[in-house]
């Protein structure tokens, strides 16, 4: 599907990847921050109930959160840097991203701006309280 979007559309593309959602921990911190919401809202309630089953768990992060909070404040996060991209589509590698002087122009999120990922914690939870 990335393929077909990176041959096929002129829309700018920006991508927050893995290095950097993997930076956002599901810490303690955090959740004390979820439960002190979840006092009066059902809404972090619940998101405090699933993060604590897989707090023992820790390969898990907040992926989804991270590029959801990258579209609506990018400002947590640095300024993306242009590269070219191509998608390998066929073998082993498939779905992979590779850079490629040939490929398709992508804005990349390389990390957080200083003070972004507190901030990016503070901006979820009070967006769940």
């Amino acid at each position: 599907a990335v393929d077909w979007i990176f041959g096929n559309t002129s829309v700018p593309l920006t991508i927050v990847p893995l290095d950097v959602s993997d930076q956002a921990l599901i810490s303690a911190q955090f959740l004390d921050g979820l439960q002190e919401a979840a006092k009066h809202s059902t809404a972090a309630r619940l998101a405090r109930d699933a993060y604590q089953l897989v707090l023992d768990q820790p390969m898990y992060r907040l992926w989804d959160m991270t590029a959801v909070c990258f579209a609506l404040h990018p400002e947590f996060f640095e300024e993306p840097r242009l590269v070219r991209l191509s998608v390998e589509a066929w073998g082993i590698e498939q779905g992979a991203l590779s850079r490629d002087p040939a490929g398709r122009d992508v804005g990349l999120v390389q990390n957080f701006a200083a003070g972004g990922l507190d901030k990016m914690y503070a901006f979820v939870i009070d967006s769940l309280a």
